[in-house]
């Protein structure tokens, strides 16, 4: 029986007079079998489900955003050269990260809903599917944004110390 089965089995037969302790198991047995699923895939599954031009794209801003962060820690504490610019490229393409990996599920939804649309009676399941492969190229994008802004944030804090002394 697939996840989203058991899931839809569950919710159908939950019955209010069960008692809190089963209710608890076979939710816990539902997170488990969602976790052996998700631990199942690898990285590369991922991104290939994603889309490989979209997230390659994403990662290639977020090589971008790795280059310009090495070249302001080189230029801040080895070279000694405390200047703002070049600090707002970090956050540049990391936003261009998380702009792109929105992008590419509005675009794959199109598509999809297109395609349903197309079709006719499509089952919940097949829909569920779709959606969670389409948050694969955000969420890969949010990680890269989230770096980028920790980053940033970092050797900004260290211009402005440095920059008040």
């Amino acid at each position: 029986m697939e996840f989203v089965d058991q899931v839809a089995v569950s919710v159908q037969f939950f019955d209010v007079r069960r008692s809190k302790k089963d209710f608890l198991f076979s939710s816990h047995k539902l997170v488990s079998d969602f976790q052996l699923k998700f631990n199942d895939m690898n990285v590369f599954d991922l991104f290939a489900m994603g889309g490989p031009l979209l997230m390659t794209i994403i990662t290639i801003w977020g090589i971008a955003m790795l280059v310009f962060t090495v070249q302001k820690v080189i230029h801040f504490f080895v070279q000694q050269k405390y200047t703002e610019s070049g600090l707002g490229l970090i956050l540049l393409f990391g936003s261009l990260a998380i702009v792109s990996g929105f992008l590419g599920q509005a675009v794959g939804l199109l598509m999809a809903f297109n395609a349903i649309e197309a079709a006719g009676d499509v089952s919940p399941a097949l829909i569920a599917g779709g959606l969670k492969v389409s948050m694969i190229a955000p969420m890969y994008g949010t990680f890269i944004f989230l770096f980028s802004l920790i980053l940033w944030g970092v050797l900004k804090e260290a211009y402005v110390r440095k920059s008040e002394v």
